[in-house]
């Protein structure tokens, strides 16, 4: 295998990483994180027992959470904070996470979801909502943006702001940051089970040393463990995957939580088809790894104090032919 590039990322911790010809475009990423749900009034809605899925028939990368609510709370919010556009070799443009799917006691929830806008410090939501623009121009590439007819005054304005600049070819590009406030009513009742669906968004690397930097205590791997599962020397290229996926409530961990894991497709994967050494891991509720490979598992498992499970997919990286 040719390796044409060599760097330093933290996937948790800094590891080797070298880039393969069988990477993504963009070799490395730490992933984005969906960020962990907040009680509106704080203290006042505990995380019960929760269950996480990773991967069903649409995909390796669906998660669904299911949270039982104890304690009260008139909603819970998420805060998604403001992003850019980040460059055409970006693998995660849509950091607002547009395709997530909320559910009370079984039901669709009703969401309430407000974008914030910003550019140079300064909040423009209303300028920009003015304009009848698209807060989320920035996850397309390029960001174009055009005037709406009616809101030419609107657009004006934000280009003599500098939040919309001009490009040689004259073509309109969105220079702003945005986030999303989501709020979840949770009835007069209160609810007592939460639905999140969404696509993950893991950390990515091809590792070109499996050495005793690799982060394996959130997955309560060993190294030596890991490399003879791996069937591996301590020299040899993997690829990685490193999930982190918020199962509280404001940094608070669940009563009991439950772990399964669909079985992998390779066939919906052209990156990480996995194969007979692929592994997949995470803390079991008795701190010891939870290991399956192709095959799906379900166990019972152990947040991290901050209420995020972690989850790890490796294998070896076997030589383009």
């Amino acid at each position: 295998m040719t390796r044409i590039a060599c760097a330093m990322l933290r996937l948790g911790i800094f590891v080797a990483l070298c880039a393969s010809s069988g990477a993504r475009a963009d070799d490395t990423s730490q992933g984005v994180m969906l960020p962990a749900l907040e009680p509106t009034a704080p203290g006042s809605a505990v995380p019960g027992v929760a269950s996480l899925s990773l991967g069903d028939k649409q995909g390796n990368r669906v998660v669904t959470l299911e949270l039982q609510l104890t304690g009260t709370s008139p909603a819970l919010s998420i805060h998604i904070p403001p992003f850019g556009w980040r460059g055409e070799a970006e693998p995660y443009p849509d950091r607002q996470f547009p395709e997530l799917r909320v559910t009370l006691d079984g039901a669709p929830a009703h969401i309430l979801s407000q974008p914030v806008v910003l550019f140079d410090g300064a909040d423009i939501t209303a300028q920009v909502g003015a304009a009848r623009l698209d807060p989320f121009t920035i996850t397309a590439t390029p960001p174009f943006v055009d005037p709406v007819s009616g809101a030419e005054a609107a657009f004006a304005q934000l280009q003599k702001l500098g939040a919309i600049t001009t490009d040689q070819d004259g073509n309109k590009l969105a220079q702003w940051s945005a986030g999303q406030d989501i709020k979840i009513p949770l009835g007069d009742a209160g609810a007592r089970r939460l639905g999140l669906s969404y696509t993950a968004r893991p950390g990515f690397a091809v590792v070109g040393t499996l050495d005793a930097s690799f982060p394996l205590g959130k997955y309560c791997l060993t190294l030596d463990g890991l490399r003879h599962r791996l069937a591996m020397s301590a020299r040899g290229d993997v690829a990685v995957e490193t999930f982190a996926i918020p199962v509280g409530i404001a940094a608070k961990p669940p009563e009991e939580l439950r772990v399964t894991l669909a079985p992998w497709i390779p066939a919906a994967d052209p990156y990480f088809p996995g194969g007979a050494n692929m592994l997949r891991a995470f803390c079991g509720a008795d701190h010891q790894p939870v290991i399956t490979g192709l095959e799906g598992v379900s166990h019972d498992a152990a947040a991290g104090s901050d209420g995020v499970a972690h989850i790890l997919v490796i294998a070896p990286v076997l030589p383009a032919p």
